[in-house]
């Protein structure tokens, strides 16, 4: 998931539509990343319980919710 697609999912939700604003870049961005959660679960057997979509929504629901 991209910041740019973890945006435009936000605005989805929400029924919004704000564009992003871009700057330059600071000390210390990541620049690329590239997880892998394979080990993970081939190792400890994880396994996400939700999407990305869903656990964006559970968080936002607990904020409404929890003042936060």
């Amino acid at each position: 998931i991209t910041l740019n697609e973890a945006w435009s999912l936000l605005q989805k939700i929400e029924g919004i539509e704000i564009p992003p604003l871009y700057g330059p870049p600071r000390a210390g961005d990541v620049q690329d990343s590239q997880a892998d959660v394979a080990s993970v679960v081939r190792d400890l057997g994880h396994a996400p319980r939700f999407s990305f979509e869903e656990g964006m929504r559970r968080t936002l629901e607990w904020y409404r919710t929890s003042g936060g």
